[in-house]
């Protein structure tokens, strides 16, 4: 297919003296790169961290949604590849290695930009056309083989919670796809995140626990403080909405405390967990390396879906789903995807 497309996108150039080629621009997802193990000619190419690749990637994005274009499944999945594309290649492909390349963008998770507008899948499918209507049947934006095996553990679970989300929600990252924050980063973090729930706590209860109490106790938590939490452990009076926000956020220190085997379970998130219990768990505590990306994967997976349900029952007019605490679910998605 690959092949009958460059043929048709070439028809109207001169061909080179070593047969047609195309200008492609990849967009890949995966962490590191496949080997460029097919004849190309390479024209440019940004990873990230690269401010260049961030403001390109929100041009691509408007260029998706471009004249207020109707949020579609489709356009959907393309926002959602883009958010997660690590590397952007430009190059131009000889119609004899095709086939190769195909094979490579597979293995990149890359969707594909033609010069005739269109955005394509591995395999060649549009996406979505150059007119910003069209699509093929065939077409499905690319996700590594364990992402798509995770989402269907993910919605078995769900079932089995009387839960279902839409069939059409994609999967979240495979574990090509993931680098994951240095184990010492992570327990900054949670520290960080205890200091201000436990600060928050300890003032809706009436008996503030002294912020250089909280300093000594956690010193490595002051160090990943954001902007805001240091601003709310500085003021001595927070309004009940501050306090309600912060408090929550023992929640997310529980998760990324069981994200470093500090706690040996994270249940279904039904019920609120014990902050007193957290706090302890935490202060004190010898930081340890993360548990395997795959384990981590499956847990951020599951509160995706679980999360859209709550979502969704919001959007419809209801407040609460059974068998589900809404907050414990946003606190534990903030730090998984943290």
């Amino acid at each position: 297919m690959l092949k009958r497309i460059f043929r048709h996108l070439a028809s109207d150039r001169p061909a080179p003296a070593s047969g047609p080629d195309v200008l492609v621009n990849a967009y890949a997802t995966v962490a590191t790169l496949p080997p460029f193990d097919f004849p190309h000619t390479p024209r440019a190419s940004r990873s990230a961290p690269d401010a260049g690749l961030a403001d390109h990637l929100q041009g691509f994005s408007e260029f998706v949604m471009r004249d207020g274009s109707t949020m579609t499944q489709a356009r959907y999945h393309l926002l959602s590849h883009l958010k997660r594309v690590r590397h952007h290649t430009s190059l131009r492909v000889p119609e004899s290695a095709l086939d190769a390349f195909g094979a490579w963008a597979a293995r990149a998770n890359a969707i594909m930009f033609f010069p005739d507008a269109s955005i394509r899948d591995p395999a060649g499918n549009v996406l979505l056309g150059g007119d910003g209507t069209s699509c093929d049947f065939e077409a499905r934006v690319p996700h590594p083989a364990d992402a798509w095996a995770r989402k269907a553990r993910s919605e078995a679970e769900l079932s089995g919670h009387g839960l279902r989300s839409t069939a059409s929600l994609p999967p979240r990252e495979g574990e090509s796809e993931v680098r994951l924050r240095p184990a010492q980063e992570v327990w900054g973090r949670t520290g960080a995140l205890t200091l201000v729930g436990v600060r928050a706590e300890s003032i809706r209860r009436g008996n503030p626990v002294p912020v250089e109490s909280l300093r000594e106790r956690l010193p490595d938590g002051f160090a990943h403080l954001s902007p805001a939490e240091r601003a709310f452990l500085q003021s001595a009076s927070p309004d009940p909405a501050l306090l309600e926000r912060f408090g929550g956020r023992l929640e997310a220190a529980r998760t990324l405390a069981w994200a470093l085997s500090l706690d040996d379970d994270l249940p279904f998130p039904a019920l609120a967990s014990d902050g007193s219990a957290v706090a302890r768990q935490v202060i004190g505590a010898t930081p340890r390396g993360l548990r395997p990306a795959e384990v981590l994967l499956d847990a951020l997976d599951l509160h995706h879906r679980v999360h859209w349900v709550v979502r969704q029952a919001y959007i419809n007019g209801r407040n609460t789903v059974a068998g589900v605490d809404g907050g414990v679910v946003a606190e534990r998605t903030r730090a998984f995807n943290w």
